[in-house]
């Protein structure tokens, strides 16, 4: 028989064929078994938040049809058993199914209805039963005679010495490195022995089984996993939207991942601050632990633990090492803290998973008490429970990093509103405010006045204008009063980018609107005074390329236009400060809102070459209409970046005055480009102070005449801005011929610096 089963042997690799119909229909129930449980379904949205209350009883139940199927399938081996015993006409048929543990291999009874306390088993170790030595050396046994066969010297359990012929079978999975079951057939000591062909058949037979038991278990053990990732997703996402806390999520986490495996008790930890791998440092966490009714499954958040780094216990060096730890017996292993035992619980396998990514450890998930002890599988599934609260340890600390950072934000703009308040002499001067008596320059409603020596009064004619345009009713005077000198305040003092040229933006904005009256309406006519008066506070006297370039704060805070967002962040500040739009409809302060940011994000050079476009082709087409908003809208834009050019269109001797602040903001941020490595633009490079009236005539053309042509075509009562324009673009060809002549005076043609 040696021979023959050195053959077989040798044939076990090609086992795998085509055994006929009878196989296929041995074979059908474990092919068939896991499609039944593909199929799920999705909660409908509307249904969400009911899903808390319904979903972990309806995940249970999933859970315990997955331990059903098991169950069906030894039934299915308890039936092919049978028909391998029918087959080779044998006296009896014995199944085995091997332990979780790996240690033992348990007896099948003849009937399902058996109970627990029934079960029968035996160790895998070689020396004492036939099935045990086959589930040993995981190799096929046929014997002729095993009364006397020295390597199962108890035979086969229950059977005593009746039985002298056996066939046991081994069904191993697809690798043939671990055995699930074992058939274990035997013959009378009065019937012949088996043959080749039916040792053949039961060995090809065993061999599909195993097989197809492994896939079987392998596609129940994915759609276990697949019901509870499934839950989990949509748990998070009832925490990730507020409707679950972080304690119900912990409670049922740990309760879900206890019916799993099978543990007594659980525990999770949360970590407070950033931990490493293998820090030496103590580690603070918040613990959840069960209360003392267990049946209610809520979770406690008890006092902070420390986990010493002389005493850290189970979790405590998993949350160290970073390490998934497991304890086959707690109080034999030196790194069990036994003070962790209290009230009367004993602990006696415990498993510790830590909740990590590649950078931090988040907190620790640990289990109690399962019986004998938790598995390589156990592990790899709370490995999986561990990366979905590590997504909710993770959004919860980011969540309590944002709340104290917006308290921290609170408690800066405390700060920030205190500071920027104005000074009580200036708030009491509205006292001695009176329009009547207020000295009016007189060429204060022509465009070609500046500010210059009247800045001292900048704050009166402030709101002399507001009152002009809107009507001394419109807003509540102290609040306009108290919004100038915040406006003002704002202001940093930046050579070009200052109050003044503030306060020239909204002065020509104003003669805009007084030459127009009936032209915008109350709304648009706030909007452009209020757009103008702030479109640049709080300037930081450099370019948005600039602030993109050097890393600066602002231009990670906005994805474009940083500047622009940033003056409408403080002018609505200050509308808030100041109650302004307290005299104005609800509906109309949404309205005002939105028009005042247009308008100052328009006021971005990037946005001048898009309005402008758009408003040649409809002018030049003479599809251009008032009365449609879009294409007001535009022209507002366009007026506000007329505006913000209207220092380059004064008397030129103010023009002077208005470059070399220009030119001065320009250097310094040029030499801060050189000190980076980079080389700046020509009208920011001191070095290259001639080329300023070439520059200016390319900007004059190319920039501002544009848009002022633009400007009158639609409202000709601005013609003024538009001679001023070309007047001062001749007077600097004037010097730049005078230059190239070298007849030219170096105070005439380069600005003081």
């Amino acid at each position: 028989m040696s021979g023959a089963d050195t053959d077989l042997r040798r044939e076990r690799r090609s086992r795998y064929t085509d055994g006929g119909d009878a196989i296929k229909r041995v074979l059908a129930p474990f092919l068939a078994k896991y499609k039944k449980k593909i199929k799920v379904t999705d909660i409908p949205e509307e249904f969400l938040h009911i899903y808390q209350k319904s979903k972990p009883a309806e995940v249970l139940a999933k859970l315990a049809e997955y331990v059903t199927d098991n169950e069906d399938v030894i039934n299915v081996l308890r039936e092919t058993s049978e028909v391998m015993k029918n087959f080779t006409k044998s006296d009896g048929v014995s199944l085995y199914l091997v332990d979780p543990s790996k240690e033992f291999i348990v007896l099948c009874p003849n009937t399902p209805l058996s109970s627990e306390r029934s079960t029968v088993r035996y160790p895998i170790e070689p020396g004492t039963t036939v099935s045990a030595y086959v589930a040993y050396v995981q190799d096929f046994v046929c014997a002729t005679d095993i009364l006397g066969d020295p390597r199962f010297p108890e035979g086969i359990p229950g059977v005593g010495r009746l039985a002298k012929s056996v066939l046991c079978v081994p069904a191993l999975t697809r690798d043939e490195t671990e055995v699930i079951a074992i058939i274990e057939l035997y013959r009378k000591v009065n019937e012949e022995q088996y043959t080749l062909d039916e040792i053949q058949m039961v060995i090809t037979m065993t061999g599909w089984i195993g097989a197809a038991v492994q896939l079987n278990n392998e596609k129940l053990f994915y759609l276990k996993e697949s019901e509870l990732n499934k839950y989990f997703i949509n748990l998070l996402q009832l925490f990730f939207n507020g409707v679950v806390p972080f304690d119900k999520l912990v409670t049922d986490i740990v309760m879900f991942a206890k019916k799993t495996v099978g543990a007594e008790r659980g525990s999770f930890y949360t970590i407070l601050g950033n931990v490493v791998e293998n820090t030496n440092d103590d580690i603070l966490t918040e613990v959840y632990e069960e209360g003392l009714d267990t049946s209610q499954q809520i979770f406690k958040k008890k006092a902070l633990q420390r986990f010493c780094k002389n005493c850290p216990g189970i979790a405590g060096y998993a949350a160290r090492t970073g390490k998934v730890i497991v304890v086959e017996d707690a109080y034999e292993d030196e790194r069990f803290n036994k003070a962790q035992d209290i009230l009367g619980f004993r602990s006696r396998t415990i498993i510790s998973v830590p909740i990590k990514n590649s950078l931090n450890v988040f907190g620790v998930l640990t289990l109690f008490n399962k019986f004998p002890r938790f598995t390589q599988r156990d592990e790899h599934m709370l490995e999986t429970f561990a990366s979905y609260c590590l997504l909710a340890c993770q959004f919860k600390r980011a969540s309590e990093d944002l709340q104290k950072t917006l308290h921290r934000y609170n408690g800066h703009n405390e700060l920030l509103v205190m500071h920027v308040k104005p000074c009580t002499h200036d708030l009491e001067a509205i006292k001695n405010f009176n329009v009547q008596n207020l000295q009016i320059p007189r060429r204060y409603f022509g465009f070609d006045w500046f500010i210059g020596n009247h800045e001292k009064h900048a704050i009166d004619y402030v709101v002399y204008s507001f009152e002009y345009c809107l009507g001394s009713d419109f807003f509540d005077r102290p609040s306009l009063w108290e919004f100038a000198l915040l406006a003002r305040k704002s202001y940093r003092q930046n050579p070009y980018h200052n109050f003044a040229h503030a306060f020239t933006v909204f002065h020509c904005a104003f003669n805009i609107i007084v030459k127009n009256p009936k032209k915008f309406t109350m709304i648009e006519k706030t909007g452009l005074l209020i757009a103008t008066l702030l479109h640049d506070s709080d300037h930081f006297g450099y370019t948005n390329t600039f602030l993109v370039m050097t890393g600066n704060w602002l231009a990670k805070l906005y994805e474009e236009s940083c500047l622009e967002h940033h003056h409408i962040d403080m002018c609505m500040m200050f509308i808030e400060i100041t109650n302004l739009f307290v005299r104005i409809a609800p509906e109309e302060i949404q309205e005002l809102r939105r028009l005042i940011e247009q308008l100052i994000l328009s006021t971005d050079p990037v946005s001048h070459f898009k309005v402008r476009g758009f408003l040649a082709n409809l002018i030049k087409t003479g599809a251009f209409e008032w009365e449609n908003y879009e294409h007001r809208l535009a022209y507002m834009e366009n007026i506000m970046a007329c505006a913000d050019l209207s220092g380059q269109c004064k008397p030129f001797s103010v023009v002077k005055q208005v470059t070399a602040s220009l030119y001065k903001e320009f250097y310094n941020q040029g030499d801060m480009e050189k000190e980076l490595g980079l080389t700046p633009l020509s009208m920011m490079n001191r070095e290259k102070q001639k080329l300023i009236p070439a520059d200016q005539i390319k900007f004059l053309t190319i920039i501002c005449l544009p848009m002022i042509e633009i400007l009158v075509a639609v409202l000709p009562n601005t013609e003024l801005l538009l001679k001023m324009c070309l007047d001062v673009i001749e007077r600097w060809k004037m010097l730049k011929d005078k230059q190239e002549k070298n007849l030219w005076w170096p105070e005439e043609s380069h600005v003081a610096l």
